[in-house]
C-alpha cells in the first residue's frame, strides 16, 4: 500500500503553443469565429436603418467600438454598423484589422482616414455623407461591394483611384431611380466612362454592365389601370332549362291537377339530363 502523505508525481503542464498568425489567412477562424472565405456579402446588400445611436459626440473610440460590436477587442470585429452616428472622423478604426463589413453612412464624414488599413473589407458603405474625395478606397484590395450615393464626387476622373481594385464588383454612384446622386452621375457618358476606368466592375448603380440603362418614368405615367370584373353564378348548367318558381304565383300550385302538370313537366326535362349525362360517359 501506498504511506500516507506520498504523491504521484505530477508532469509538468504543457506550455499552450503560442498563436502564429497564417499569412495566408489572417483570420483563424477557431479563434476568432469568422472565416472570410465562407463570407456571404449578399445578406448584407439591404442594410437595417434601425440602427442604435450611441453617445459618440462625432468621435469613435476603442471603447464605443467594442459596445457596438459586442467584442471583447478591436481585432475581433469583422461586422461593424456605425450608421446615422454624427461621425466626423473614423478613428481607432484602423486597429479593426479584421473587418470585412463596414456601414458607415449617414454620418458627417468628409474624409475617410483609417480606412487605407483595411485590407480585408469586402462591403463598405459610406453614402449620405461630405465626400468629394476617396483616396484611402484604393487601398482596400479585398473590396467588392461599394456604397457612395448622396456624396460630393464631381467628376470621374476622381473614381481613378479604384482602377487598381481587382476585386470590385459593384458600385453605386446614385440609387437605381437616380436619387441620391453625386455630381459626376450628370456627366456625359457617366456609365461608359466609369465601365472603361473600373474594368472589373460588373454592376453600375444597380445595373449590369451588359444592360442599357433606360428610363420608364414616362412609360409608367401613360398605363392606365385596367380593371377586371368577374360574374360568379352558382347556378348549374342545366338549371336555365328548369322553370323559376315565383313565390307570388304560389297559389298557382293549390289545384292538384296544376300541380301533376308541373311535376310531369319537372320530370320529362330530368329524364332529358338524364340522357345528356349518359351521353357524357
Amino acid at each position: 500500500m501506498q504511506k500516507l502523505g506520498s504523491q504521484k508525481s505530477i508532469p509538468p503542464l504543457t506550455k499552450k503553443e503560442s498563436f502564429k498568425e497564417d499569412k495566408s489567412n489572417p483570420i483563424v477562424s477557431k479563434l476568432l469565429g469568422s472565416n472570410p472565405n465562407e463570407f456571404n456579402i449578399e445578406k448584407f446588400r439591404i442594410v437595417s436603418s434601425q440602427t442604435l445611436t450611441f453617445k459618440t459626440n462625432g468621435k469613435l473610440s476603442k471603447n464605443i467600438l467594442k459596445s457596438v460590436s459586442g467584442k471583447f477587442t478591436l481585432e475581433a470585429i469583422f461586422v461593424l454598423d456605425l450608421s446615422n452616428q454624427s461621425l466626423s472622423g473614423l478613428m481607432h478604426i484602423d486597429e479593426c484589422k479584421n473587418l470585412l463589413f463596414l456601414n458607415i453612412s449617414n454620418n458627417l464624414l468628409s474624409e475617410l482616414k483609417g480606412l487605407e488599413k483595411l485590407d480585408q473589407l469586402i462591403y463598405l458603405n459610406v453614402a449620405q455623407n461630405s465626400l468629394s474625395t476617396i483616396e484611402p478606397i484604393s487601398y482596400l484590395s479585398s473590396l467588392q461591394f461599394l456604397i457612395l450615393n448622396g456624396n460630393l464626387i464631381k467628376s470621374t476622373i476622381l473614381l481613378s483611384c479604384l482602377t487598381d481594385l481587382k476585386n470590385l464588383r459593384t458600385l453605386f454612384l446614385q440609387t437605381m431611380r437616380g436619387e441620391l446622386k453625386n455630381p459626376a452621375c450628370d456627366e456625359p457618358n457617366y456609365r461608359i466612362n466609369v465601365y472603361n476606368m473600373i474594368k472589373s466592375l460588373k454592376r453600375l448603380d444597380g445595373t449590369p454592365k451588359d444592360v442599357k440603362k433606360m428610363d420608364f418614368g414616362e412609360e409608367i405615367k401613360t398605363v392606365r389601370e385596367v380593371k377586371f370584373e368577374f360574374k360568379t353564378s352558382t347556378d348549374y348548367w342545366f338549371t336555365p332549362n328548369f322553370p323559376k318558381v315565383d313565390p307570388m304565383k304560389m297559389n298557382s300550385f293549390s289545384n292538384e291537377n296544376n300541380l301533376n302538370l308541373e311535376l310531369k313537366k319537372c320530370k320529362e326535362l330530368m329524364e332529358k339530363c338524364e340522357e345528356k349525362l349518359g351521353l357524357l360517359k
